[in-house]
């Protein structure tokens, strides 16, 4: 049986499919297969809203496989700005974990086995949104050239090689989006000696994580970290993470990456050694997030185990 359809209902369906577009999103390479150097690389990103990029870097393993800590070895800094303003500002092993905070993972491989010459490959997602595909929650649409990528990235030597990166752009033509996230890494210097000091941080913002990042770690008959107890003081008073243990923190992670951490690179390193965060956005949702705005003081208060440099990557919940 053949059905038919009146000229004026086709010809409103035709009009409907133009005014509402054959898709949702559009998802479009920005970086094809780039040879990868040592340079910093500066890559202009479509106008419309932006869900969140994907991050691909292919190689061949040198001798046998390329640990993660490794490969993230080679990528020095990725940021996102808009007209020189930063929206991600993050080293790769802090993206690396604000994946495995977002998504459960700290990247993905997709051949990680040993032999000299194996083809591999391991990506980030660099996410706008605490998940992707938010049209609510997303980089608003911004005038051509005022977004950019720029990779800070070193030629990889010695344990991969043949290296290549490529990158995705997802966006969201139609999105009105109320809010977006913002990471932002800083690096502290060692402050002299063990025991309390206090870092600054931003103000204005939801808090909903900070991410640190250490280099001491316990071992071998030792309980020694870089950062042993950390605390949120907000106008001199200590509020949300009253006092958390460097321990503590990793077993908070239990909720969002349902097992082991495995920092070991014989374990499989699933996220660069020595990373942990402070949530607060444990429900996922902003009910716990920390409102900053209005506050004339902010400060993480850290208590070295160790006398060394830390990071702290701030991750904010921006209201548009």
């Amino acid at each position: 049986m053949t059905i038919q359809i009146a000229p004026s209902i086709f010809g409103f369906l035709v009009t409907l499919v133009l005014v509402l577009g054959f898709a949702d999103f559009l998802r479009s390479v920005v970086l094809d297969a780039h040879t990868m150097a040592t340079e910093v690389k500066t890559i202009e990103l479509p106008s419309d809203p932006l869900s969140h990029l994907l991050f691909t870097m292919e190689f061949y393993n040198a001798t046998d496989e390329a640990t993660f800590a490794e490969i993230l070895g080679f990528i020095n800094k990725i940021s996102v700005l808009d007209k020189g303003g930063s929206i991600i500002s993050l080293e790769s092993e802090a993206l690396a974990c604000l994946n495995l905070y977002l998504y459960g993972a700290g990247g993905i491989r997709i051949a990680p086995v040993s032999g000299d010459n194996q083809h591999d490959a391991y990506g980030l997602i660099i996410p706008f949104g605490r998940r992707t595909f938010n049209p609510d929650e997303c980089y608003p649409g911004r005038k051509k050239g005022d977004v950019t990528l720029v990779l800070d990235t070193t030629v990889p030597t010695t344990t991969l090689d043949n290296a290549m990166i490529s990158i995705s752009a997802v966006a969201l033509p139609d999105a009105t989006p109320s809010r977006y996230m913002k990471a932002t890494q800083r690096n502290l210097s060692a402050p002299g000696a063990t025991g309390e000091f206090d870092a600054e941080l931003a103000m204005g913002n939801d808090l909903l994580a900070l991410l640190i990042g250490m280099t001491s770690f316990a071992g071998a008959s030792e309980y020694l970290f870089g950062a042993d107890d950390l605390s949120l003081i907000a106008n001199n008073r200590q509020e949300a993470i009253v006092s958390a243990k460097a321990p503590e923190l990793f077993t908070e992670m239990l909720p969002r990456i349902g097992g082991a951490t495995r920092l070991l690179a014989g374990m499989g390193g699933l996220i660069p050694a020595t990373h942990t965060w402070m949530d607060f956005d444990p429900t996922r949702d902003g009910e716990f997030a920390f409102a900053t705005d209005g506050l004339t003081d902010l400060k993480l208060r850290i208590g070295y185990g160790v006398n060394e440099a830390l990071t702290v990557s701030q991750i904010e919940l921006v209201t548009l």
